[in-house]
């Protein structure tokens, strides 16, 4: 059976338990946590006006040593509710990004891993609008931009423009394989 351990929290009048209850040390009662539609349980407190906290923060701020630099909180599990000590720690934006990724907890909109690679990758074709020659061949498009400082470049391959910067701009055609006569 675990043992039931209280300490402050950083709201005055506020405790936080390693179970994760939350109560208030003035009226002596557990404040009810209730599920946000993000996944995570939060209370309501009251210290000068009304606010909505995480439980998972509670904890982590009341029992977990903090780390320089990571200020976000992690479910290493990736359960929102699952706020066992054990189950918690300190990350920075990035890795709690990345194990959100991992974990299956945010999905690629567009699918796979990083579908705009597959866009960004494409070579991309720099075409004089008069002569519909090549001028320049870009491994990317986001060498494209880089090298000529033209963002719009993007809306040209997509077609939402016709040219930028005084050319057209497509992605280059794959080689087309030997053809069956």
């Amino acid at each position: 059976m675990t043992v039931e351990l209280w300490r402050d929290t950083e709201f005055p009048g506020y405790e936080i338990s390693n179970l994760g209850n939350v109560r208030s040390s003035r009226l002596g009662r557990n404040l009810k946590p209730w599920l946000m539609t993000n996944g995570y349980y939060a209370v309501t407190i009251t210290v000068d006006k009304r606010m909505t906290v995480y439980i998972h923060r509670l904890i982590a701020k009341a029992f977990i040593p903090s780390c320089s630099g990571k200020e976000h909180v992690n479910h290493k599990n990736g359960v929102k509710t699952d706020n066992r000590i054990a189950n918690l720690e300190w990350c920075t934006p990035a890795e709690n990004v990345r194990h959100a990724f991992g974990t299956g907890l945010v999905k690629n909109r567009l699918g796979g891993v990083n579908a705009m690679l597959s866009v960004t990758r494409k070579p991309v074709e720099q075409v004089c609008p008069n002569t519909g020659k090549v001028v320049a061949t870009y491994p990317s498009l986001n060498q494209a931009m880089r090298d000529t400082n033209l963002k719009s470049i993007r809306n040209c391959v997509v077609g939402k423009q016709k040219e930028t910067g005084g050319y057209r701009w497509r992605y280059k055609e794959p080689p087309s394989s030997a053809r069956a006569a």
